[in-house]
């Protein structure tokens, strides 16, 4: 996963002087590879979408999107497609592709059984394998200090050969699985663990954690537990399902293989570079032509997040050329400014059209959990037709449209690093409207009447903010008043400060008090004082808030004025 610090830094090299261009590679010499080498295949999983915030080098903080990718290794263990690899590769991955050495077809894969505890899971695609590596019934007698190797493809997920680790087996764990004395990396796991004879002896599923010191060592399962869990009743039931689950799929499996296939590789970086060369050739993408055709058939809803994700970047990386500007309405005029519009409002459906195919994106996709909670469906975008017009704010409107600020209120996990010293967001601007029954008291008199009020506030900063939106912010504002009793006009201005607490998202419960010193004219006298105060109570939905409040504006003499209001604010 790209971390904060190398997506900043790719935001200033877009900014300033663009990226380099891929280094060629040089020519390989030739060597040969046994057929335990060649049953060795790359494993390639799309989990979701992350979301981060990253600021430019003007201090405007961002919301990009990062695939959730990972890569291992598997075995082919049959001639007609199935695949052993460890379990976290493929775990709450929808979008699976297999690739095999010497083959430049990308497959389509389905899960048909997985064993979380023990690490291990079983794929099937529709190839047929010209290089397998059997799981016996018998497994081979093991040793300690006896040499295996681990065959898989650790690191660069672009190398089209496996690679060997040599080692051995350095003794048997607790729960049965083997400790290795071996050199392991990132994308063995789910790898092919053989013996001098080159037979499967079990799979790869971890290596010792460098950060804590552990260097040299690896985990894996070894063949008896796999056998005994494939042989249970069921199993060919379960790959025949997934084989017609492949089937069903048809050209569509293929395509989105594809696309697996192009993007793991890629990596975050990598894909922006994508987008850059995009933006300045002026042309579409690979990765970007891919996933609007596959997004325009509804193929599936985690091929829809994915193509909101790139849609999205792709216009924030258009709105970072145009010297930054942080809303599409400021770009200048010209293409770029009416393709960033056309491009937020195609994010923005996909979203929302992803979430309606699968709720659960938004528990697995945390940007396309906070796309849908901060911006309405626009509904769908059509290419070269219906774009709008340049500048022109995304379809929506107030208050979710993109044009208030893509930008705005980050998701809470993109919040772990310190606060900068200047602000990165335009403040917050609520609005409110309150209706109430006036009451104007002197000494001696008591009157009733009606009181209709308006008032303005700047959320001036956040003192706390979590992941369900949770939020206590300082407000400062303006209101003015009118009210009205036995002919005569009772006014009143003031100036507020004070704390608004809104718990929840995006229902929830919102309070606000506020001190509001100002000034009372009516009763043929027109006077200022420090005691006035506002206190409401509500329900909030999105940005809206309605509730019940309480308004008082007193003098230590003469009449004071008292309002029981109901009230309704956006923004807030």
């Amino acid at each position: 996963m790209a971390s904060r610090r190398a997506w900043t830094s790719a935001l200033r090299l877009v900014a300033a002087v663009g990226l380099a261009a891929w280094a060629s590679p040089g020519a390989a010499q030739s060597i040969s590879y046994s057929a335990a080498d060649r049953a060795a295949v790359r494993v390639f999983a799309v989990h979701g979408v992350e979301a981060l915030a990253v600021r430019n080098p003007r201090g405007t903080e961002r919301v990009v999107a990062i695939p959730n990718t990972g890569h291992g290794t598997g075995v082919a263990i049959s001639e007609d497609g199935l695949v052993l690899t460890a379990d976290h590769v493929i775990a709450d991955a929808p979008l699976l592709a297999v690739r095999v050495p010497g083959d430049d077809a990308v497959y389509p894969a389905e899960v048909v059984f997985r064993d979380p505890a023990r690490d291990f899971a079983l794929l099937v695609v529709p190839a047929r394998f010209e290089d397998f590596l059997p799981l016996a019934g018998d497994a081979p007698a093991l040793r300690v200090r006896q040499t295996v190797h681990a065959v898989g493809y650790p690191l660069d997920p672009r190398r089209t050969d496996p690679q060997s680790s040599r080692g051995i087996i350095a003794g048997v764990m607790s729960d049965g699985n083997l400790q290795l004395d071996m050199a392991l990396n990132p994308g063995n796991s789910g790898g092919p663990l053989i013996d001098e004879q080159e037979r499967l002896v079990g799979i790869v599923v971890a290596r010792g954690d460098p950060g804590q010191g552990v260097q040299g060592i690896g985990i894996a399962v070894p063949l008896a537990p796999m056998a005994a869990a494939l042989a249970q009743p069921g199993h060919a039931t379960r790959v025949s399902e997934g084989r017609r689950a492949l089937e069903a799929r048809g050209e569509a499996g293929d395509e989105v293989a594809r696309l697996v296939n192009t993007l793991v590789p890629l990596g975050a970086i990598g894909l922006l570079r994508e987008m850059v060369d995009t933006l300045a050739d002026s042309q579409q993408g690979a990765v970007l032509e891919q996933l609007r055709a596959l997004a325009s058939r509804q193929v599936a809803p985690d091929v829809d997040a994915l193509a909101a994700a790139y849609l999205w970047d792709v216009a924030i990386m258009t709105m970072e050329r145009a010297n930054g500007a942080y809303w599409v309405q400021y770009m200048p005029q010209g293409p770029d400014r009416q393709r960033a519009s056309e491009l937020l409002n195609h994010a923005i459906h996909l979203s929302h059209r992803a979430v309606r195919g699968d709720p659960s994106l938004r528990s697995r996709s945390p940007f396309i959990r906070w796309v849908v909670e901060q911006y309405a469906d626009p509904g769908p975008v059509q290419r070269n037709a219906s774009t709008p017009q340049a500048g022109a704010a995304p379809a929506g409107g107030a208050p979710n449209g993109p044009s208030a600020a893509p930008s705005a209120r980050p998701p809470a996990p993109a919040r772990q690093s310190e606060p900068p010293s200047t602000p990165l967001e335009p403040p917050d601007v609520t609005v409110q409207l309150a209706a109430g029954l006036l009451q104007a008291a002197s000494p001696s008199v008591g009157i009733g009447g009606a009181h209709g009020e308006a008032a303005a506030q700047i959320v001036v900063t956040s003192v706390g903010e979590t992941e369900d939106e949770h939020r206590l912010a300082l407000l400062l504002g303006l209101s003015v008043g009118l009210g009205g009793w036995e002919g005569d006009v009772l006014f009143a201005g003031s100036v507020e400060a004070g704390l608004a607490v809104r718990i929840g998202r995006p229902l929830g419960l919102f309070a606000l008090g506020a001190w509001a010193p100002g000034v009372i004219s009516g009763r043929r006298s027109t006077s200022a004082t420090a005691a006035g105060y506002r206190l409401q109570l509500g329900l909030a939905s999105h940005r809206w808030a309605f509730g019940v409040g309480w308004r008082g504006m007193a003098r230590e003499q003469d009449y004071a004025m008292h309002s029981l209001q109901v009230f309704a604010g956006w923004g807030l």
